[in-house]
């Protein structure tokens, strides 16, 4: 599911709404919006700000914050709260997906199920209307499952 977003559409739209809001966009909400395109999917804030800085670009932690809670509520910005850390992903522009979570090691994996949407959208829902919807699936993924395997058969020998 990868995004073919540029830097530019995704900061031109972000400026629009921070105007709309009587905001300003500022150097630092335009390296923090190209910080998040640079980190890739599922990030934490961390990576983000690991990735400011690798450019050398100083932003304070409250202007990161802030702006993350702006392209949350612009809907540009997904929140995943994962095994009690919360994890950040584009969602301007994206196709629907859904996730599978290794509960081991944590990783994040995408996958698309068109019958699934269909059947969520489909369903008629009493005294509620349907804003959009996110599905985790957890389970382990194939790599922890070998290392589990590997090291039941150690147990047994």
């Amino acid at each position: 599911m990868e995004s073919k977003l540029s830097a530019d559409e995704l900061c031109e739209a972000f400026r629009a709404f921070i105007k709309n809001r009587g905001g300003r966009f500022t150097p630092e909400r335009k390296a923090i919006v190209e910080g998040i395109l640079q980190v890739g999917k599922h990030f934490v804030i961390e990576d983000l700000i690991a990735v400011l800085e690798k450019q050398r670009f100083r932003v304070s932690m409250a202007t990161i914050y802030n702006t993350i809670n702006e392209l949350l509520a612009a809907s540009f910005l997904v929140k995943y709260n994962i095994q009690d850390k919360s994890f950040y992903e584009l969602g301007y522009m994206q196709p629907k997906h859904s996730h599978q979570i290794c509960t081991m090691c944590g990783r994040i994996s995408e996958f698309q199920n068109p019958d699934l949407d269909e059947a969520v959208r489909g369903q008629k829902y009493k005294r509620f209307t349907l804003a959009d919807y996110s599905l985790m699936v957890y389970g382990i993924c194939s790599v922890c499952k070998g290392q589990l395997k590997r090291a039941n058969r150690k147990n047994k020998i």
